[in-house]
């Protein structure tokens, strides 16, 4: 039998064709898929949930990969860059970032996420980790730094995960356009 994030991932692929009956919504996926308890960084809409078990499950395999894992002497993933690693990813999910995830052949676990408004990469190591954010139009940005205490990493993944909202991903507010509205037929201001 699938797990239920499998089976969330095809509802959700396949509910945006409007033949399908709507008992494939995402908005239903909690009635019919059981939750898992949320934790304090996850959120708790089903459709964002099941796509952070993915990430979550994404990093694990990557971490989980052995020696040699591309066929051209690929290092495996180190406990601590494991561990940074997790910790940035809970700490980008919590901003609704949702990177691709990539090993690289010495160690590493690169972050990544493309918009229209640009592109950012922060690989993650043992120690350190180093990016850029690349604005469209605009002057890279690159980020480097040290991922030591586990306080002041997340404290510099937060403001990294703010500066990617900023650039690639703003979240516009809507402006308040109605200032008055209509009851029965009488005007009234707002």
């Amino acid at each position: 039998m699938a797990s239920p994030s499998v089976t969330a991932s095809v509802l959700l692929v396949y509910s945006a064709i409007p033949a399908l009956p709507q008992a494939v919504s995402p908005v239903l996926l909690s009635a019919r898929l059981p939750v898992p308890a949320v934790e304090s960084w996850q959120s708790a809409e089903p459709a964002q949930l099941v796509m952070q078990r993915e990430a979550e499950a994404q990093l694990a395999a990557i971490c989980a990969l052995e020696e040699n894992w591309d066929g051209y002497a690929g290092a495996s993933v180190h406990a601590d860059t494991a561990s940074n690693a997790k910790l940035a990813l809970r700490t980008f999910l919590s901003h609704d970032l949702f990177p691709d995830l990539v090993p690289n052949s010495n160690g590493t676990v690169s972050f990544e996420w493309t918009s229209v408004r640009g592109e950012a990469v922060i690989e993650i190591g043992k120690t350190r980790y180093v990016g850029v954010i690349r604005p469209k139009g605009a002057a890279d940005y690159p980020i480097a730094g040290e991922a030591g205490a586990a306080d002041e990493f997340k404290a510099d993944v937060t403001a990294i995960a703010a500066l990617i909202v900023a650039a690639l991903f703003p979240r516009e507010t809507l402006p308040d356009t109605q200032r008055s509205f209509t009851a029965g037929h009488a005007r009234r201001a707002a």
